[in-house]
């Protein structure tokens, strides 16, 4: 959360892993006597190193730097990843995370065939469709290198010999289609196993706060593998800005009016309903076929979802960015705190698992007083 004033970020710190529920720091300084946070979520950890020992690394490593904008910490923290400096990421960690990353590949692959009712004649043509369509979804084509690369990893690590029983890795031309869709699938949006890191405050060059934040997806044999990300900032024409990461559907609710969940209820029920419309239309009474090609359904989709986010922004999020914009940073540091305690209040009393709660670490960064830790629980 940030305005002309300064910038507020706030974390909990529950982190889960297999089930349970353990205590984990999200947010974090990256530069010393510098204007600059830093807030990870997600996985929490970089090629299987938990994110702090990278972060306290860098931050060593950087001692008496600065840079001009906020985007470009960003881009030196990436660099600094796949450097010789990062001392914490080793040659086995890399190997580890690869090896990882190819046998939830195949363990989804096996489940999404076993659903569909793929036999094992079957298979290597239904993987290659898969491949065809994540190609296509993502722009990026599978690379032999790639692929050889990924299945040494697991090799080096095990996760070949542990994975034998399997339907796929024990078929060696699906085996072979499986590896190369692992190759692909860090670009997918559909990817779940990703580290988010938010780089938010001042470059030296900057007189507003700013953020930068973009997704670790990932490794190749290139090095770290991590989306384009967004950036954004305060200027004469946005006056404050409101952004909420991982478990965000009440802090949205509270900010755009709806439920996150909802909305994409709402909309899936407009589609339904488009759908039936057609169908209705297309019955032999009608004088002629009327066909509404697919490009057309999604069009008028998109225009509906536009429209209705509009709607939204224009009775919720505005209004509260407008009064946000003359907030002091007192009042947003209790209002960060508030949502992080009202999103674990509401995982409390539902079903759903407890992945927010514990103490929240909350830190204001403005230009004059730079970083400034306000609430913290450290060991």
């Amino acid at each position: 959360m940030m305005n002309e004033k300064g910038l507020v970020a706030a974390a909990d710190s529950a982190a889960s892993v297999g089930g349970k529920r353990f205590t984990a720091d999200k947010v974090f300084e990256v530069l010393d006597g510098k204007p600059v946070c830093m807030m990870a979520y997600g996985m929490a950890d970089i090629c299987t190193v938990p994110v702090e020992v990278v972060v306290e690394e860098y931050r060593r490593s950087r001692a008496g730097l600065s840079f001009p904008t906020i985007e470009a910490v960003a881009k030196d923290f990436e660099k600094f990843l796949d450097s010789d400096e990062c001392l914490s990421i080793t040659e086995r960690h890399r190997q580890i995370h690869a090896a990882n990353m190819l046998r939830r590949c195949v363990t989804e692959l096996t489940r999404r065939a076993r659903e569909d009712g793929i036999e094992d004649r079957d298979l290597v043509g239904y993987l290659s469709w898969t491949l065809h369509e994540l190609e296509a979804e993502t722009g990026h084509e599978s690379s032999p290198e790639e692929a050889e690369w990924l299945e040494g990893c697991a090799d080096a690590t095990g996760d070949s010999e542990q994975m034998q029983g399997n339907r796929i890795w024990r078929n060696g031309k699906a085996r072979d289609m499986a590896v190369r869709i692992a190759t692909v699938m860090p670009y997918s949006e559909d990817n779940a196993r990703y580290t988010g890191l938010v780089f938010a405050g001042y470059g030296d060059d900057e007189r507003m706060p700013g953020y930068c934040e973009y997704h670790i997806t990932g490794i190749s044999k290139g090095g770290i593998l991590r989306n384009d990300g967004s950036s954004g900032g305060i200027d004469a024409g946005k006056r404050s800005c409101i952004l909420s990461y991982a478990r965000d559907d009440v802090a949205r609710s509270l900010v755009d009016g709806m439920n996150p969940q909802i909305r994409d209820i709402v909309l899936s029920m407009v589609l339904e309903t488009i759908r039936r419309s057609i169908r209705k239309i297309n019955t032999p009474t009608t004088a002629r076929d009327i066909e509404l090609k697919q490009s057309d359904r999604i069009e008028i989709v998109n225009g509906i979802m536009e429209t209705f986010d509009q709607i939204l922004y224009d009775g919720f999020r505005n209004p509260m960015e407008d009064v946000v914009s003359h907030l002091h940073l007192t009042e947003m540091t209790a209002l960060a705190g508030i949502m992080i305690m009202a999103t674990a209040a509401c995982l409390h009393i539902s079903w759903d698992f407890e992945s927010v709660g514990g103490p929240i670490d909350i830190v204001n960064v403005t230009r004059q007083h730079g970083f400034r830790w306000v609430e913290r629980d450290k060991y």
